[in-house]
């Protein structure tokens, strides 16, 4: 489904109720707003229960996500040792699950590392276990980063990443290596939403079920308790 298309299913489901009052309706944008935050819910909760599956929220690859190489000279306490650091050079979007991550070739992934095997130096982390290739991801002021160690030392540009995204068209306008997805960005509502037709209509329910089953204040001349 679209985001339009979601948009209008909920308009649809809220015509079935009963409302006198013409403000009990919201505008489109706070609509799918609400949406996006109920889902990122449902994801988050499809990782720790069995009531959901994950598998029912769409997968997206970030194809070309560019990289730039850090300075390890002189922030690492053992700069001798045969690897690379590299940091992506912007801010990944939003994600709920990383399933994979892998050079542009497809060649070489990458595991998740824990941070108990990283030695912090100057905010950069160092994978400790030699010959293991690691990813993890820096929080700063103006997003996440992803941040990569290679044992292979061979001159990454760019890795695919394949993950859930928390929100699916934050992933779908992120840059592919300096270049925007125009038609996604320019029509928003025409883009998926990222998840089944039933988790949407789980969605909807659970929205709409407050809304119908909230007084009618507005129309209610009876005075409040």
């Amino acid at each position: 489904m679209t985001q339009r298309e979601v948009i209008e299913y909920y308009n649809k489901k809220i015509n079935m109720f009963d409302f006198k009052s013409d403000d009990s309706g919201f505008s489109n944008r706070a609509i799918l707003r609400e949406i996006k935050t109920t889902l990122t819910l449902f994801k988050q909760r499809a990782l720790k229960s069995h009531s959901l599956s994950i598998n029912d929220f769409d997968e997206i690859t970030l194809p070309c996500v560019a990289l730039e190489k850090v300075d390890i000279s002189q922030n690492f306490a053992k700069p001798n040792i045969n690897y690379a650091i590299y940091k992506s050079k912007l801010a990944i979007p939003r994600y709920i699950k990383i399933n994979r991550i892998a050079d542009a070739y497809g060649f070489e992934t990458f595991d998740k590392a824990s941070t108990n095997n990283f030695e912090i130096v100057h905010n950069i982390r160092l994978n400790a276990l030699k010959n293991k290739n690691a990813y993890y991801f820096q929080d700063m002021q103006d997003g996440t980063y992803l941040y990569l160690s290679d044992f292979n030392i061979q001159e990454l540009k760019a890795v695919t990443i394949n993950m859930i995204p928390e929100d699916y068209y934050e992933a779908l306008i992120f840059s592919k290596c300096g270049e925007v997805n125009k038609d996604a960005l320019c029509n928003p509502l025409d883009t998926p939403i990222g998840a089944s037709k039933s988790i949407i209509m789980q969605v909807v329910d659970y929205l709409t079920k407050g809304i119908k089953e909230m007084p009618d204040v507005l129309n209610n001349d009876t005075p409040l308790k």
